[in-house]
């Protein structure tokens, strides 16, 4: 499940914004065939169900965490609250009609593949302001309710500049481990953009923030993280490889030139390394395994 709109006003000189991240929802009308419209959730704590699209209007209903609700219509005032920016929603939730300010409910909902009564709700909890000469920071709140009861909650800090899809995909062949999430941070903004995933384990009855796999697109200098788990092809039993790709940010202003014989001028090529550690969880962090890490490296054209 999706429903962000991203709003980034970037400038070309200055590397830097002004941050707006508009969640938004659609309503059952829009689908084509309205009853059939899946439900949204709710995200935080207690949500109250209002009479009218007013914070200080009567309340109708108390929602827990995870409630389904079926949004009717849309207000047309936008609201902001802790930098997050969203309009009110006409919903209907156990059999009562009120109105929901959006930035209470998930954009992302998915379940435990341990536990199928175990679901995991996430969304947008907070957005800063910044300049060029601050830090950009987004936090994602990433919620397990079973049955309208809260398990567990973390909050995630973004390492660019906001967030993509929550996706659950099970143990990945790890013992001590119930279920691996990744939250995808998509390459926005430009300026040297930085992605990847933020990887969360829940076991044991908890979440687990394990790591945040970064990277940067840029052809042969590119960097990027990747895990590979033991259910994989080239996985290990009980291990986890995390494997990083660079390259030599040696101060040679055209990196290494080779000359063949009949060349004209001497290519020029980057010098890449990637390095492979072995991993075992431990029930609270990753830490090095028995194994030592391998590295490597080759020439890569630049041309």
């Amino acid at each position: 499940m999706r429903r962000w709109i991203y709003a980034l006003f970037l400038s070309p000189v200055l590397c830097s914004a002004q941050n707006e991240l508009h969640v938004q929802f659609g309503a059952r009308s829009d689908y084509l065939i309205p009853d059939e419209a899946p439900p949204e959730y709710t995200l935080t704590g207690t949500v109250v169900l209002r009479s009218d699209p007013s914070h200080n209007s009567y309340k109708v209903a108390a929602l827990y965490p995870g409630t389904p609700v079926y949004i009717d219509s849309v207000s047309t005032d936008t609201v902001v609250a802790n930098g997050v920016r969203s309009v009110w929603y006409r919903v209907e939730a156990n059999n009562q009609i009120g109105w929901v300010w959006g930035g209470l409910l998930a954009q992302d909902a998915t379940g435990s593949h341990a536990d199928p009564t175990v679901k995991f709700l996430g969304g947008l909890e907070y957005v800063a302001s910044w300049s060029d000469t601050t830090t950009v920071r987004h936090k994602y709140r990433l919620v397990a309710v079973r049955e309208g009861k809260q398990l567990d909650a973390i909050t995630l800090p973004s390492f660019a500049w906001n967030f993509g899809q929550l996706t659950a995909v099970g143990n990945r062949g790890l013992q001590n481990v119930d279920d691996v999430l990744f939250l995808d941070v998509p390459c926005v903004g430009g300026c040297g953009c930085t992605t990847g995933s933020i990887v969360v384990f829940w076991s044991g009855g908890r979440f687990h923030h394990v790591a945040n796999m970064m990277g940067s697109p840029d052809g042969a200098y590119s960097t990027d993280q990747s895990l590979v788990f033991p259910c994989e092809m080239d996985g290990v039993p009980g291990v986890i490889k995390r494997v990083t790709s660079s390259y030599d940010e040696s101060d040679l202003p055209g990196g290494e030139q080779l000359a063949a014989d009949g060349d004209e001028q001497p290519k020029e090529f980057v010098r890449r390394f990637v390095t492979t550690e072995f991993l075992r969880w431990d029930g609270a962090q990753l830490v090095p395994s028995v194994k030592a890490k391998e590295e490597r490296s080759y020439l890569l054209p630049t041309n």
